[in-house]
């Protein structure tokens, strides 16, 4: 038989010998073991990126709403839902935490910089414009619709459509107040922020549309900003009880003293008292005046419901649409009337029903929670007292009566 070798650089079969197909399968596993490793190594990276990603937004976003989520802002009943997780500690410490505590307010060419007013037209040609009405009808109806349902939040999108459609026109000037006034009773109090600068930049003098954006900065919790536009609308409208009173509850939220509401309201009172409702022509006006009168002490009830009636007359006709949130302040005022006339169960029913109404947001649920804990200390049940003070707390941290009611849940 002739002698065959192998060659030098390959060593024969019989050398080698062929592995086993165990041996097979275990190199296959350590092969792909490296692989495996290094998945598991992108995939940690990837997911500490979008974690740190997500972290950063949500720090950005806490930012720009003041913490949206928390009880300042809670409307409705997800909103309090919400709040009652949160716990009376984090209450506490939102109240510490205020945003606006040593801030030197912004000037108004400061606020407004960088704030770019469009000038939206409809477009000019005919088929392009029938179209452009036809969807605006469209949005306009279904608004329409939803304000018959009470439902502001319809209301607020249909709103939020027109302006990202850019059909909120520079003609109609109404519709973006509606729009900012139903993103700060919704608790979007951010969002009404840029629209109520974009109505500045157009009009620089829109007293209201200046106090309304320092009651947006109150929502988010900066009350410096809060009270400097609420003086920079009361220094237009210097006679005006709304803008009086404003002034006097930021001043008093900032310093958490109920007295220096309670001295404006006297003086509200005193200056009204003896005037005819029928010579204010406000809606606003009046019912400023009938809070006014209600809540301070002393205050004659029937004079602040002879001036609740002129404002719900005066409301029914002016505009709903740019109201449509009004409803359940009708309520909290008779509430708010009924509970200094010491009528407790029926303001009790009356507030309740300021906070049950079809309309999903009101700005004054604070108040509400905390007149609601006055009727039923009036009727000398405290534990009711104490848990309405807890919401209100919640829902309110910035509240001037926030000493008060700490107080009376034995909290510091």
């Amino acid at each position: 038989m002739p002698n065959v070798t192998a060659p030098l650089d390959r060593p024969s079969a019989a050398v080698r010998g062929r592995p086993s197909s165990r041996v097979v399968a275990r190199r296959r596993r350590s092969r792909r073991v490296p692989w495996i490793v290094a998945g598991v190594a992108v995939v940690a990276v990837l997911a500490l990126a979008f974690a740190a990603a997500f972290t950063d937004l949500g720090r950005a976003l806490a930012g720009l709403t003041g913490g949206a989520g928390d009880g300042a802002r809670s409307v409705g009943a997800a909103g309090r839902g919400a709040a009652r997780a949160s716990g009376d500690a984090g209450s506490r410490q939102r109240v510490k935490a205020r945003k606006g505590a040593n801030k030197k307010p912004l000037t108004m060419a400061e606020a407004l910089a960088g704030v770019r007013q469009e000038r939206v037209r409809p477009p000019e040609e005919p088929g392009s414009r029938q179209v452009w009405d036809m969807e605006r009808q469209r949005i306009f109806d279904r608004m329409h619709a939803a304000l018959e349902r009470k439902d502001l939040m319809g209301v607020r999108d249909g709103l939020k459509e027109l302006e990202a459609k850019g059909m909120i026109t520079d003609d109609v000037v109404p519709l973006r107040k509606a729009l900012a006034g139903s993103l700060l009773v919704t608790g979007e109090s951010a969002e009404a922020i840029e629209v109520y600068k974009r109505l500045l930049v157009a009009d620089p003098d829109d007293h209201r549309s200046k106090l309304e954006l320092g009651i947006s900065y109150y929502h988010e919790g900066d009350l410096e900003e809060a009270l400097t536009w609420a003086e920079r609308a009361a220094a237009n409208q210097p006679e005006s009880p709304l803008y009086e009173a404003a002034v006097a509850e930021m001043k008093a939220a900032r310093e958490e003293n109920p007295a220096i509401y309670e001295r404006a309201a006297q003086a509200i009172g005193a200056r009204y008292g003896d005037r005819s409702p029928d010579a204010i022509g406000d809606w606003h006006e009046a019912v400023a005046v009938s809070d006014a009168i209600a809540s301070s002490s002393g205050g004659d009830v029937q004079v602040a419901r002879a001036y609740y009636d002129r404002a719900k007359a005066l409301f029914g006709e002016q505009d709903r649409l740019a109201n449509a949130a009004a409803e359940p302040l009708w309520y909290y005022v008779d509430g708010e009337i009924l509970l200094a006339e010491g009528r407790y169960e029926e303001s009790i029913m009356s507030l309740v029903s300021a906070l049950t109404t079809q309309y999903k947001g009101f700005a004054h649920v604070g108040d509400v929670y905390y007149r609601i804990g006055m009727a039923y200390a009036g009727l000398g049940d405290t534990e009711k007292m104490r848990a309405n003070f807890r919401m209100s707390l919640l829902n309110d941290p910035y509240s001037f009566r926030a000493r008060e009611m700490r107080a009376a849940l034995g909290e510091p």
